[in-house]
């Protein structure tokens, strides 16, 4: 329409008449140019508006630009290779995180230092890389932990039979100390925590099972060695003690109780064990509670120190009394069956905490 009005005003202007106006507000406001009449200017002037008003439409028309074109098939070939590798970093984390790696016992027996394999151990289902002590885990030294769970074999000293992780039937004390040997190799500065073995006291999800809360249970019912040593000595009644020159020392009870020398401190860390005399109504003895050299079991008093005047005295009189002493060992040790055990129970704690220290 506005094409048509256009050439129509055009024709007017060249006849002197002028009938119609275009309607303005629809189209552009152009500057106004001089036109001029004759053959020639009227067509030029027909061809400058036919121009400016395509120009006009293809402006109003203008196409977006197009995005450089991707085949479909490389996309999802991109799409493929970028989920695969994310895929792969998180089943890589996944098996190497400790908190999560569960080992088989086939996969833990591999890890015993054999041609220069990394030395793997473990106790209460916890692996460890014990790999900085191949000194102390060599063949002249703790190999027989590698490669396994020896737990049991950790409180009972049996590195024959008690090789392994079946924990029934083991005491409070004992496993207390088992949770200590657990907490050793956590603490250890050299030792890095690996993972842990499915089996008795990790399932498959990585959750503790019934015999390791157990043994957990059990440990924190039981009292510490250090405070059994410590309720065993505020037991003990002290000896009388004299001594001179003449005829050296001497220790004797009252009320027809025995002297006995009593070890301690065996598990003191760098420190030799200490001996004190203390007096006890039965007559037992054990490598805890020792009978005075040269001394009968059931005696009141007894020499702790010869003077050297009777040494060569002592000395053959040493038989005869050891005889006498392992007559009496039998009767002894049934009079004090439950000190004697717990006595050794100390003592088997001493032994643990030197072998910890070896360690």
């Amino acid at each position: 329409h506005l094409f048509f009005c256009n050439n129509m005003a055009a024709n007017d202007v060249q006849g002197g008449t002028h009938q119609q106006e275009c309607p303005q507000e629809s189209m552009p406001k152009e500057p106004e140019e001089e036109v001029k009449v004759g053959g020639a200017d009227r067509s030029t002037s027909k061809a400058i508006v036919q121009g400016e008003a395509r120009h006009q439409q293809g402006s109003q028309h203008k196409r977006p630009r197009r995005r450089p074109f991707i085949p479909r098939a490389e996309l999802l070939i991109l799409s493929a290779i970028v989920s695969a590798c994310i895929a792969f970093l998180i089943y890589y984390n996944h098996e190497e995180s400790p908190e999560t790696r569960l080992f088989t016992d086939e996969q833990l027996s591999l890890f015993t230092g054999e041609r220069n394999s990394p030395m793997f151990l473990a106790i209460l289902g916890e692996v460890f890389d014990v790999t900085k002590g191949r000194d102390k885990y060599g063949k002249d030294g703790y190999n027989f932990f590698l490669g396994k769970d020896a737990t049991k074999s950790y409180v009972t000293g049996n590195f024959r039979g008690d090789l392994h992780d079946d924990v029934r039937g083991l005491s409070n004390e004992q496993c207390a100390s088992l949770v200590e040997w657990r907490a050793f190799f956590r603490e250890h500065p050299d030792y890095k925590y690996k993972g842990r073995v499915l089996g008795r006291f990790w399932n498959v999800h990585g959750k503790k099972r019934k015999a390791l809360i157990k043994v957990e249970e059990q440990a924190a019912k039981a009292k510490t060695q250090e405070a059994l040593a410590k309720e065993a000595d505020a037991k003990l009644v002290a000896c009388n003690v004299r001594w001179n020159e003449a005829s050296g020392g001497t220790v004797w009870c009252e009320d027809g109780w025995h002297p006995r020398l009593v070890v301690r401190g065996l598990d003191a860390e760098g420190g030799e064990p200490t001996q004190r005399c203390a007096c006890f109504e039965s007559i037992g003895w054990s490598d805890v509670r020792k009978v005075y050299p040269g001394c009968k079991p059931e005696s009141s008093e007894c020499r702790s120190e010869p003077s050297p005047a009777q040494s060569h005295h002592h000395q053959q009189q040493r038989q005869p009394i050891k005889e006498e002493q392992q007559a009496g060992d039998q009767r002894g040790q049934q009079k004090d069956r439950t000190g004697l055990q717990r006595q050794m129970e100390i003592e088997n704690a001493a032994s643990n905490g030197n072998r910890r220290q070896e360690l």
